[in-house]
């Protein structure tokens, strides 16, 4: 039976003077994304979908490089 993930970006760096969805993720929030690719529970993910958020972007990338996948959707 197919299953369905919701990752919120883990940590960003917040910069008053940028647009939030312009905020990029924090080194932490890099690192946390990282040690999800890991976890047990997303080795079986075969499709990633983003927001348009820099922050989901950049997490999306992340994990689809991890997980050794060619790339993944922006939902616009």
């Amino acid at each position: 039976m197919p299953s369905v993930f919701f990752i919120t970006h883990p940590d960003v760096v917040i910069k008053p003077s940028v647009p939030v969805r312009d905020w990029p993720l924090s080194e932490r929030g890099r690192e946390r994304i990282r040690s999800l690719v890991a976890a047990a529970c997303v080795h079986k993910v075969r499709s990633i979908f983003a927001s348009i958020e820099r922050k989901a972007d950049e997490g999306a990338q992340i994990l689809a490089d991890g997980l050794g996948l060619s790339g993944y959707v922006v939902l616009r």
